[in-house]
Protein backbone atom coordinates (compact mmCIF):
# COMPACT_ATOMS: atom_id res chain seq x y z
CA UNK A 1 0.00 0.00 0.00
CA UNK A 2 2.82 2.80 0.51
CA UNK A 3 4.76 1.60 -2.40
CA UNK A 4 1.24 2.25 -4.70
CA UNK A 5 0.59 5.60 -2.43
CA UNK A 6 4.25 6.78 -3.37
CA UNK A 7 4.54 5.83 -6.80
CA UNK A 8 1.22 7.16 -7.26
CA UNK A 9 2.83 10.57 -5.83
CA UNK A 10 5.06 10.48 -8.44
CA UNK A 11 3.27 9.75 -11.17
CA UNK A 12 1.24 12.77 -10.71
CA UNK A 13 4.48 14.95 -10.27
CA UNK A 14 6.21 13.28 -13.17
CA UNK A 15 3.06 13.45 -15.18
CA UNK A 16 1.18 16.90 -14.15
CA UNK A 17 3.41 18.71 -11.86
CA UNK A 18 6.69 19.40 -13.86
CA UNK A 19 7.12 21.88 -15.08
CA UNK A 20 7.19 22.30 -18.89
CA UNK A 21 9.50 25.24 -19.17
CA UNK A 22 10.62 27.66 -17.28
CA UNK A 23 14.93 27.65 -15.46
CA UNK A 24 14.49 24.25 -14.10
CA UNK A 25 13.67 22.57 -17.66
CA UNK A 26 16.07 24.71 -19.51
CA UNK A 27 18.54 23.84 -16.50
CA UNK A 28 18.22 20.26 -16.79
CA UNK A 29 18.15 20.30 -21.20
CA UNK A 30 21.62 21.95 -20.49
CA UNK A 31 23.00 19.42 -17.34
CA UNK A 32 22.05 16.72 -20.02
CA UNK A 33 23.48 17.96 -22.95
CA UNK A 34 26.80 18.43 -21.17
CA UNK A 35 26.13 14.45 -20.09
CA UNK A 36 25.92 13.57 -23.62
CA UNK A 37 28.79 15.37 -24.46
CA UNK A 38 30.72 14.00 -21.64
CA UNK A 39 29.68 10.25 -22.64
CA UNK A 40 30.42 11.38 -26.20
CA UNK A 41 33.50 12.60 -25.59
CA UNK A 42 34.98 9.69 -23.17
CA UNK A 43 34.72 7.33 -26.17
CA UNK A 44 38.24 6.97 -28.03
CA UNK A 45 38.53 8.22 -31.63
CA UNK A 46 39.13 4.96 -32.75
CA UNK A 47 36.38 2.84 -31.27
CA UNK A 48 33.43 6.09 -32.34
CA UNK A 49 31.01 5.02 -34.82
CA UNK A 50 32.08 7.20 -37.49
CA UNK A 51 35.46 5.93 -37.53
CA UNK A 52 34.56 2.75 -37.94
CA UNK A 53 32.30 3.16 -40.39
CA UNK A 54 34.59 5.88 -42.87
CA UNK A 55 37.44 3.03 -42.00
CA UNK A 56 34.87 0.54 -43.38
CA UNK A 57 33.86 2.64 -46.93
CA UNK A 58 37.78 3.08 -47.03
CA UNK A 59 38.61 -0.79 -47.35
CA UNK A 60 37.21 -0.80 -51.05
CA UNK A 61 38.92 1.83 -51.75
CA UNK A 62 41.89 1.05 -50.94
CA UNK A 63 41.58 -1.80 -52.88
CA UNK A 64 40.60 0.24 -55.64
CA UNK A 65 43.63 2.41 -55.53
CA UNK A 66 46.02 -1.03 -55.68
CA UNK A 67 43.55 -2.61 -58.82
CA UNK A 68 44.34 1.10 -59.98
CA UNK A 69 48.18 0.92 -59.54
CA UNK A 70 48.44 -2.60 -61.19
CA UNK A 71 46.19 -1.95 -64.11
CA UNK A 72 48.13 0.93 -64.36
CA UNK A 73 51.72 -0.46 -64.46
CA UNK A 74 50.01 -3.52 -67.06
CA UNK A 75 48.83 -0.78 -68.87
CA UNK A 76 51.88 1.17 -68.75
CA UNK A 77 53.75 -1.74 -69.97
CA UNK A 78 51.32 -2.74 -72.53
CA UNK A 79 51.95 1.05 -73.83
CA UNK A 80 55.61 1.20 -74.15
CA UNK A 81 55.76 -2.35 -75.21
CA UNK A 82 53.88 -1.77 -77.69
CA UNK A 83 55.66 1.63 -78.82
CA UNK A 84 58.37 0.00 -79.21
CA UNK A 85 57.73 -2.56 -81.33
CA UNK A 86 56.00 -0.02 -83.56
CA UNK A 87 58.50 2.12 -83.53
CA UNK A 88 60.74 -0.49 -84.66
CA UNK A 89 58.31 -1.94 -87.51
CA UNK A 90 58.67 2.02 -88.64
CA UNK A 91 62.25 1.63 -88.60
CA UNK A 92 62.46 -1.66 -90.80
CA UNK A 93 60.11 0.03 -93.45
CA UNK A 94 62.28 3.11 -93.34
CA UNK A 95 65.18 0.90 -94.43
CA UNK A 96 63.24 -1.48 -96.61
CA UNK A 97 62.38 1.95 -98.66
CA UNK A 98 66.17 3.20 -98.66
CA UNK A 99 67.31 0.23 -99.13
CA UNK A 100 64.92 -0.33 -102.39
CA UNK A 101 65.67 3.29 -103.18
CA UNK A 102 69.50 2.74 -103.99
CA UNK A 103 69.30 -0.51 -105.51
CA UNK A 104 66.69 0.48 -108.01
CA UNK A 105 69.40 3.54 -108.50
CA UNK A 106 72.08 0.85 -109.10
CA UNK A 107 69.92 -1.48 -110.93
CA UNK A 108 68.78 1.65 -113.43
CA UNK A 109 72.32 3.14 -114.26
CA UNK A 110 74.26 -0.31 -114.19
CA UNK A 111 74.28 -0.80 -117.83
CA UNK A 112 76.10 2.39 -117.81
CA UNK A 113 79.40 0.92 -116.36
CA UNK A 114 79.81 -1.45 -119.18
CA UNK A 115 78.63 0.53 -122.33
CA UNK A 116 80.83 0.04 -124.72
CA UNK A 117 80.93 3.79 -126.10
CA UNK A 118 81.49 4.77 -122.67
CA UNK A 119 84.40 2.55 -122.20
CA UNK A 120 85.93 3.48 -125.58
CA UNK A 121 85.59 8.02 -124.94
CA UNK A 122 87.22 6.97 -121.48
CA UNK A 123 89.90 5.16 -122.52
CA UNK A 124 90.66 7.68 -124.62
CA UNK A 125 90.27 5.81 -128.05
CA UNK A 126 88.13 7.80 -130.10
CA UNK A 127 88.74 10.85 -132.32
CA UNK A 128 88.16 14.46 -131.58
CA UNK A 129 84.83 14.80 -133.94
CA UNK A 130 83.40 11.29 -132.20
CA UNK A 131 84.30 11.93 -129.12
CA UNK A 132 82.31 15.06 -128.77
CA UNK A 133 79.52 13.53 -130.29
CA UNK A 134 79.02 11.30 -128.03
CA UNK A 135 79.51 13.51 -124.84
CA UNK A 136 76.76 15.64 -126.55
CA UNK A 137 74.58 12.62 -126.53
CA UNK A 138 75.08 11.71 -123.27
CA UNK A 139 74.94 15.12 -121.53
CA UNK A 140 71.38 15.31 -122.90
CA UNK A 141 70.58 11.72 -121.61
CA UNK A 142 71.80 13.06 -118.52
CA UNK A 143 69.61 16.17 -118.62
CA UNK A 144 67.01 13.78 -119.32
CA UNK A 145 67.58 11.49 -116.58
CA UNK A 146 67.63 14.12 -113.73
CA UNK A 147 64.35 15.71 -114.90
CA UNK A 148 62.10 12.43 -115.58
CA UNK A 149 63.92 10.53 -112.22
CA UNK A 150 62.94 11.58 -109.08
CA UNK A 151 65.29 9.43 -107.36
CA UNK A 152 68.01 11.78 -109.15
CA UNK A 153 69.99 14.75 -108.14
CA UNK A 154 73.24 14.96 -109.91
CA UNK A 155 74.72 12.53 -112.22
CA UNK A 156 78.54 12.15 -113.21
CA UNK A 157 80.88 10.34 -115.30
CA UNK A 158 84.34 11.61 -114.42
CA UNK A 159 87.90 11.15 -115.86
CA UNK A 160 90.98 13.03 -116.11
CA UNK A 161 92.17 11.46 -119.53
CA UNK A 162 89.06 12.72 -121.34
CA UNK A 163 86.11 15.69 -120.53
CA UNK A 164 83.99 14.33 -117.75
CA UNK A 165 80.00 14.28 -118.63
CA UNK A 166 78.29 15.51 -115.86
CA UNK A 167 74.87 16.98 -114.76
CA UNK A 168 76.34 20.03 -112.80
CA UNK A 169 78.99 22.48 -113.47
CA UNK A 170 82.26 21.36 -112.18
CA UNK A 171 84.81 23.87 -111.29
CA UNK A 172 88.06 21.65 -112.34
CA UNK A 173 88.99 19.72 -115.25
CA UNK A 174 90.58 16.90 -113.31
CA UNK A 175 87.80 15.51 -111.60
CA UNK A 176 89.02 12.24 -110.84
CA UNK A 177 91.67 12.91 -109.63
CA UNK A 178 89.90 15.76 -107.19
CA UNK A 179 87.82 13.07 -106.33
CA UNK A 180 90.57 10.09 -105.66
CA UNK A 181 92.11 11.98 -103.33
CA UNK A 182 89.26 12.58 -101.47
CA UNK A 183 89.16 9.75 -98.49
CA UNK A 184 85.56 8.02 -100.15
CA UNK A 185 87.40 8.25 -103.43
CA UNK A 186 90.55 6.42 -102.35
CA UNK A 187 88.20 3.72 -101.35
CA UNK A 188 86.46 3.80 -104.56
CA UNK A 189 90.07 3.53 -106.48
CA UNK A 190 91.11 0.91 -104.34
CA UNK A 191 88.44 -1.66 -104.70
CA UNK A 192 87.06 -1.24 -108.09
CA UNK A 193 84.59 -4.31 -108.10
CA UNK A 194 82.10 -2.88 -105.05
CA UNK A 195 79.34 -0.05 -104.87
CA UNK A 196 80.06 2.35 -102.23
CA UNK A 197 77.27 4.37 -100.46
CA UNK A 198 78.44 7.72 -99.13
CA UNK A 199 76.76 10.84 -97.08
CA UNK A 200 76.53 14.23 -98.35
CA UNK A 201 79.57 15.96 -96.85
CA UNK A 202 82.15 15.37 -99.56
CA UNK A 203 85.53 17.73 -100.15
CA UNK A 204 85.09 17.08 -103.82
CA UNK A 205 81.76 18.82 -103.57
CA UNK A 206 83.73 22.25 -105.07
CA UNK A 207 85.19 20.60 -107.85
CA UNK A 208 82.07 18.79 -109.15
CA UNK A 209 80.03 21.87 -108.66
CA UNK A 210 77.79 20.26 -106.26
CA UNK A 211 76.14 21.71 -103.40
CA UNK A 212 76.19 18.95 -100.15
CA UNK A 213 72.78 20.44 -99.27
CA UNK A 214 71.02 19.63 -102.62
CA UNK A 215 71.85 15.52 -102.23
CA UNK A 216 71.24 13.32 -99.72
CA UNK A 217 73.33 10.19 -100.39
CA UNK A 218 75.72 9.31 -103.30
CA UNK A 219 76.81 6.73 -105.03
CA UNK A 220 80.08 5.54 -106.28
CA UNK A 221 81.70 3.08 -108.40
CA UNK A 222 84.53 2.60 -110.35
CA UNK A 223 83.81 2.21 -114.17
CA UNK A 224 84.93 -1.30 -116.12
CA UNK A 225 87.98 -1.13 -118.03
CA UNK A 226 88.60 2.52 -117.37
CA UNK A 227 90.23 5.31 -115.48
CA UNK A 228 86.79 7.03 -115.00
CA UNK A 229 83.96 6.55 -111.95
CA UNK A 230 80.48 6.88 -112.12
CA UNK A 231 78.71 9.31 -109.37
CA UNK A 232 75.19 9.27 -108.08
CA UNK A 233 73.44 11.34 -106.52
CA UNK A 234 69.94 10.96 -104.43
CA UNK A 235 67.55 13.24 -104.68
CA UNK A 236 67.58 15.28 -100.78
CA UNK A 237 63.65 15.10 -100.17
CA UNK A 238 63.05 11.22 -100.91
CA UNK A 239 64.92 10.20 -98.08
CA UNK A 240 64.88 13.22 -95.47
CA UNK A 241 60.93 11.97 -96.43
CA UNK A 242 61.66 8.78 -95.21
CA UNK A 243 63.20 9.69 -92.27
CA UNK A 244 60.65 11.89 -91.11
CA UNK A 245 58.12 9.04 -90.87
CA UNK A 246 59.87 7.97 -87.82
CA UNK A 247 60.32 11.37 -86.01
CA UNK A 248 59.02 10.79 -82.62
CA UNK A 249 58.43 15.12 -82.10
CA UNK A 250 60.35 17.75 -79.99
CA UNK A 251 63.77 16.01 -78.19
CA UNK A 252 64.22 12.98 -80.53
CA UNK A 253 66.49 12.21 -83.40
CA UNK A 254 66.74 10.20 -87.10
CA UNK A 255 69.47 9.57 -88.79
CA UNK A 256 70.73 7.68 -92.09
CA UNK A 257 74.81 7.50 -90.90
CA UNK A 258 77.08 5.96 -94.16
CA UNK A 259 79.87 4.53 -93.91
CA UNK A 260 81.90 7.07 -94.31
CA UNK A 261 80.42 8.59 -91.24
CA UNK A 262 78.72 11.10 -92.53
CA UNK A 263 74.84 11.80 -90.37
CA UNK A 264 71.88 12.99 -92.45
CA UNK A 265 69.31 13.98 -90.34
CA UNK A 266 65.31 13.48 -90.78
CA UNK A 267 65.07 17.51 -90.86
CA UNK A 268 67.67 17.57 -94.01
CA UNK A 269 70.61 18.33 -92.11
CA UNK A 270 73.94 16.48 -91.97
CA UNK A 271 77.68 16.46 -90.23
CA UNK A 272 80.42 14.59 -89.39
CA UNK A 273 81.13 13.45 -85.94
CA UNK A 274 77.50 13.29 -84.55
CA UNK A 275 75.79 12.75 -81.16
CA UNK A 276 75.73 9.33 -82.78
CA UNK A 277 78.75 8.25 -83.90
CA UNK A 278 80.62 9.17 -81.28
CA UNK A 279 78.77 7.57 -78.53
CA UNK A 280 78.94 4.24 -76.88
CA UNK A 281 75.45 2.71 -77.90
CA UNK A 282 76.48 3.41 -81.97
CA UNK A 283 79.54 1.89 -81.89
CA UNK A 284 78.03 -1.32 -79.99
CA UNK A 285 75.39 -1.28 -82.51
CA UNK A 286 78.30 -1.68 -85.41
CA UNK A 287 78.82 -5.15 -83.90
CA UNK A 288 75.08 -6.32 -84.76
CA UNK A 289 73.85 -7.46 -87.76
CA UNK A 290 70.66 -7.28 -86.90
CA UNK A 291 68.28 -4.48 -85.87
CA UNK A 292 67.57 -3.83 -82.24
CA UNK A 293 67.04 -1.39 -79.50
CA UNK A 294 68.42 -0.77 -75.98
CA UNK A 295 67.65 2.21 -73.57
CA UNK A 296 70.15 4.48 -73.04
CA UNK A 297 71.80 7.85 -71.14
CA UNK A 298 72.47 10.68 -73.40
CA UNK A 299 73.13 14.42 -71.85
CA UNK A 300 71.49 13.39 -68.50
CA UNK A 301 68.57 12.47 -70.40
CA UNK A 302 67.08 8.44 -71.07
CA UNK A 303 66.43 7.59 -74.71
CA UNK A 304 65.18 4.63 -76.64
CA UNK A 305 67.86 3.71 -78.85
CA UNK A 306 66.95 1.92 -81.99
CA UNK A 307 69.17 1.13 -84.87
CA UNK A 308 68.58 -1.12 -88.45
CA UNK A 309 71.80 -1.49 -90.29
CA UNK A 310 70.80 -1.58 -94.15
CA UNK A 311 71.50 -5.09 -96.11
CA UNK A 312 74.53 -3.66 -98.16
CA UNK A 313 76.74 -0.50 -97.97
CA UNK A 314 77.72 -0.92 -94.01
CA UNK A 315 74.81 2.39 -93.23
CA UNK A 316 72.55 2.48 -90.66
CA UNK A 317 69.31 4.20 -89.67
CA UNK A 318 69.51 5.12 -86.01
CA UNK A 319 67.09 6.76 -83.94
CA UNK A 320 66.40 8.68 -80.51
CA UNK A 321 63.36 8.62 -78.84
CA UNK A 322 63.18 10.32 -75.19
CA UNK A 323 61.70 7.93 -72.54
CA UNK A 324 59.07 10.62 -71.17
CA UNK A 325 57.77 10.76 -74.97
CA UNK A 326 57.14 7.08 -74.57
CA UNK A 327 55.50 7.08 -71.06
CA UNK A 328 53.62 9.94 -72.16
CA UNK A 329 51.34 7.63 -73.70
CA UNK A 330 50.51 6.25 -70.87
CA UNK A 331 50.15 9.78 -68.50
CA UNK A 332 46.52 9.96 -69.59
CA UNK A 333 45.83 6.22 -67.80
CA UNK A 334 47.99 7.53 -64.98
CA UNK A 335 45.59 10.47 -65.00
CA UNK A 336 42.04 9.47 -65.30
CA UNK A 337 43.35 5.97 -62.18
CA UNK A 338 44.57 8.90 -59.93
CA UNK A 339 41.11 11.00 -60.10
CA UNK A 340 39.19 8.04 -60.15
CA UNK A 341 40.99 7.53 -56.61
CA UNK A 342 40.69 10.93 -55.31
CA UNK A 343 37.01 10.91 -56.07
CA UNK A 344 36.37 7.28 -54.46
CA UNK A 345 38.17 8.62 -51.15
CA UNK A 346 35.73 11.64 -51.35
CA UNK A 347 32.87 9.57 -51.60
CA UNK A 348 33.61 6.85 -48.91
CA UNK A 349 34.36 9.69 -46.60
CA UNK A 350 31.30 11.75 -47.07
CA UNK A 351 29.29 8.51 -47.34
CA UNK A 352 30.91 7.43 -44.16
CA UNK A 353 30.54 11.22 -42.41
CA UNK A 354 26.66 11.58 -43.35
CA UNK A 355 25.83 7.49 -42.09
CA UNK A 356 27.81 8.06 -38.73
CA UNK A 357 25.78 11.87 -38.35
CA UNK A 358 22.66 10.58 -38.69
CA UNK A 359 23.17 7.12 -36.63
CA UNK A 360 25.08 8.89 -34.14
CA UNK A 361 22.13 11.60 -34.02
CA UNK A 362 19.55 9.20 -33.54
CA UNK A 363 21.50 7.31 -30.69
CA UNK A 364 22.17 10.53 -28.72
CA UNK A 365 18.71 11.31 -29.09
CA UNK A 366 17.01 8.06 -27.87
CA UNK A 367 19.83 7.93 -25.03
CA UNK A 368 19.03 11.68 -23.99
CA UNK A 369 15.50 10.59 -23.85
CA UNK A 370 15.82 7.31 -21.93
CA UNK A 371 18.08 9.34 -19.57
CA UNK A 372 14.87 11.17 -18.91
CA UNK A 373 12.71 8.19 -18.47
CA UNK A 374 15.71 6.94 -16.14
CA UNK A 375 14.79 10.50 -14.12
CA UNK A 376 11.34 9.80 -14.28
CA UNK A 377 9.69 11.68 -16.76
CA UNK A 378 7.17 9.64 -18.44
CA UNK A 379 6.01 12.13 -21.19
CA UNK A 380 8.40 11.78 -23.41
CA UNK A 381 7.39 10.62 -26.64
CA UNK A 382 10.51 9.71 -29.40
CA UNK A 383 10.30 11.08 -32.92
CA UNK A 384 12.99 9.32 -35.51
CA UNK A 385 13.63 11.58 -38.71
CA UNK A 386 14.17 8.55 -40.46
CA UNK A 387 12.36 5.75 -41.81
CA UNK A 388 14.72 2.84 -40.54
CA UNK A 389 15.73 0.86 -37.54
CA UNK A 390 15.99 3.83 -35.63
CA UNK A 391 12.09 4.36 -36.02
CA UNK A 392 11.55 1.26 -34.71
CA UNK A 393 13.91 1.61 -31.71
CA UNK A 394 12.03 4.88 -30.76
CA UNK A 395 8.73 2.91 -31.31
CA UNK A 396 9.67 0.27 -29.01
CA UNK A 397 10.65 2.83 -26.58
CA UNK A 398 7.77 5.31 -26.49
CA UNK A 399 5.87 1.43 -25.82
CA UNK A 400 7.86 1.26 -23.17
CA UNK A 401 7.17 3.84 -21.44
CA UNK A 402 3.72 3.83 -22.28
CA UNK A 403 3.87 0.50 -20.43
CA UNK A 404 5.57 2.09 -17.75
CA UNK A 405 2.83 4.86 -17.10
CA UNK A 406 0.35 2.15 -17.33
CA UNK A 407 1.77 -0.13 -14.80
CA UNK A 408 2.78 2.93 -12.35
CA UNK A 409 -1.10 4.11 -12.61
CA UNK A 410 -2.52 0.56 -12.10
Amino acid sequence: MWYNKQAERHCRVSLHDKPATGYVGFQEDINMQNQQNQVHNSIPIYRKLRTKLIGAFLIPVLCIIVLGVVSYRQASNAIITSYEESAMQTMHMANQYITLIVNTVRSTYKSYLSDADLTTYFKNLMDSAEGQTLVRSFEKTVSREINTNSLLDNLYFISDSVPSITSSSPTEEALYTAYAQTPEGTQVADVRSAYYLFGNISDADKALGTDSSNYSLRIAKYMNNSKSIMLIDINKEIIRDSLATMDAGEGSYVALITQDGTTFYSDGSSERDSLFTTSDFYQRALTQEEAGMEYVTYNGENYLFLYSPMSSANTMICSLIPESTILAQAAGIKTVAFVLVVIGVIIATLLGYLLSAHMNGNIYHILNQLKKVAAGDLTIHLESKGKDEFKLLAAGVNSMTDSMKTLITN
